[in-house]
């Protein structure tokens, strides 16, 4: 019973904190925040965080440094569902949503994070990508086809949306 009233409240603190804290993809005044917004800290140089000696790829992958454009399909991993999280470092409702993404999929080794650091949002990445109001990830499948596109309190559903689509792919046994 404990548990879901905090998850409840929880929830429904996300969801404020995404429908008030981030509005079109612009920071305050204009300027981009700082930070590698790698999940867990740690990692290597490259912003990653995950993987192993075996092979296994990171689950978490900074792309870019803020603002800067980057070909997000190159990050993709075959056989993987792959999020990517376009954020910014002062958008409030991103952290929100970051945190609960990676509690949803944190026992899902074939679901990957790659994070795209829009930064002012109006910038070359947020500019090729269409990015708007923060948060806004993307879900693609195994086979590197768009399945889901959530923004704003949408976001919120990105690690149910992430594991359905895993599911549905059939890719949820460790090949």
């Amino acid at each position: 019973m404990a548990r879901t009233v905090k998850l409840s409240v929880l929830t429904v603190l996300g969801a404020l904190v995404v429908a008030s804290a981030c509005g079109p993809a612009r920071g305050p005044g204009g300027g981009a925040g700082t930070g590698t917004g790698v999940v867990g800290g740690g990692g290597g140089s490259d912003g990653a965080v995950g993987g192993d000696a075996a092979g296994e790829p990171a689950k978490v992958v900074q792309l870019n440094e803020p603002g800067e454009l980057v070909d997000v399909e190159a990050s993709f991993v075959p056989g993987y569902v792959i999020v990517v999280d376009f954020w910014a470092e002062w958008c409030g409702g991103c952290k929100v949503m970051e945190a609960r993404l990676m509690e949803a999929i944190a026992d899902q080794p074939r679901i990957l994070v790659r994070k795209v650091d829009v930064g002012d949002g109006e910038t070359p990445v947020a500019e090729h990508y269409q990015i708007g109001p923060l948060p806004h990830l993307r879900i693609y499948d195994t086979h590197g086809e768009l399945r889901y596109v959530l923004a704003n309190n949408a976001a919120l559903d990105a690690g149910a949306k992430a594991i359905e689509v895993l599911h549905e792919d059939g890719a949820a046994a460790t090949p």
